[in-house]
């Protein structure tokens, strides 16, 4: 991704790296839109709260799509047609946002402020979230459109001794599959004895 505040592609094979920048932004992540034109960062100006920006990589300004104080999740950001992006609002709402910028910012239905996101749908009808991070951790469907929520699995590893949170979470686009890691922390406890 970047060095500083500088777009860099770095190629998959043979060949030179390609720098865009800079930026005029300190970027945390992006994503590339369809037809890879276009990218989409979560980012913040010096000074500023993380928005999200769509910037064309032939060069010109970075266009903001979101307000500033949004706290982006890259694990799927951008829907499956490049359209839509979600990300939470700065009032703690999952919200999503066009990328075009001619729609209006709207709230997913059916949402609470617990959610995390993990992932959109194969067919970008929905987004999986998973309900805290607590045990045991609740991945759910929802319907972007109506907020219709469906139980997809709640994860408890095996031992759940010590573990402390679930996460991250990654849902296959058709919700069949997942992949998981969580936090543990043991200790041990000693008796010492005949210390005098």
């Amino acid at each position: 991704m970047g060095f500083g505040n500088e777009l860099v592609i770095l190629p998959t094979g043979v060949g030179e790296a390609r720098r865009f920048g800079p930026l005029g932004l300190v970027p945390a992540a992006m994503a590339f839109l369809p037809g890879g034109e276009r990218v989409l960062l979560s980012a913040h100006a010096p000074g500023e709260g993380a928005r999200l920006y769509v910037r064309p990589l032939s060069g010109g300004e970075a266009r903001p799509i979101s307000p500033e104080a949004i706290t982006a999740y890259f694990c799927s950001l951008l829907s499956p047609d490049g359209r839509l992006a979600f990300a939470t609002a700065p009032d703690g709402r999952l919200t999503l946002y066009a990328v075009d910028g001619n729609d209006e910012a709207r709230v997913v239905p059916g949402t609470s402020r617990v959610d995390i996101p993990i992932g959109w749908s194969g067919d970008g009808r929905a987004i999986f979230v998973q309900n805290g991070t607590a045990l045991p951790s609740r991945i759910e469907r929802v319907e972007v459109d109506t907020g219709r929520r469906q139980l997809l699995r709640e994860l408890t590893p095996p031992d759940a001794a010590g573990v402390l949170v679930i996460g991250p979470v990654h849902v296959s686009g058709d919700g069949r599959a997942y992949v998981y890691s969580y936090r543990r922390v043991l200790d041990d406890l000693y008796v010492v004895e005949d210390l005098m």
